[in-house]
């Protein structure tokens, strides 16, 4: 079982499972690299504000950013989620919405049927969202390609959503 699933199984609370789930996904580097699909310079566990090449970090900078991200994407989740949610399904927009911005939870279609009470379908949202063709992609794509590191971190994040933490 991963850190984050017995976290969640434990009944933790939101932010604790996102860093887990963050930590796993991003690991940490401690010196700017570019990231080819998202074409922006990140450090320590994906974090891009202010991030330019030859920067390096120690773990308290790293910690301190990750709180930083945590607590943007959060305030994300809150101003655009209006319905009550267990804390797994918090995490998981959450660290969907720092990986992949604002726009996952805030005019989305997972938005859309959250807000109608619909969560287990905004959950679903994550990996099975349709493009404008119908073709099922979900938030997996890169520069318009399928990307399967996406689909692993959308599906843990879904399970999460859902609950399933097995």
């Amino acid at each position: 079982m991963k850190r984050w699933q017995k976290l969640a199984a434990s009944g933790a609370g939101a932010v604790a499972i996102a860093v887990a789930m963050t930590v796993q996904w991003e690991g940490t580097v401690y010196r700017a690299h570019f990231d080819p699909f998202a074409k922006v310079w990140d450090i320590c566990n994906g974090h891009t504000k202010g991030v330019k090449p030859g920067d390096t970090a120690t773990q308290a900078q790293c910690d301190a950013y990750l709180a930083e991200d945590m607590a943007s994407a959060r305030a994300d989740v809150e101003r655009c989620i209006h319905v009550p949610l267990t804390e797994a399904q918090r995490a998981a927009f959450q660290v969907a919405a720092f990986n992949l911005g604002a726009s996952v939870v805030c005019g989305s279609t997972l938005q859309a049927k959250a807000n109608a009470g619909d969560v287990l379908g905004a959950c679903l949202q994550l990996t099975d969202a349709l493009d404008k063709r119908g073709n099922v992609v979900g938030w997996t794509y890169a520069r318009g390609e399928p990307v399967q590191g996406l689909r692993n971190r959308r599906t843990d994040e879904r399970n999460a959503c859902i609950g399933y933490f097995q």
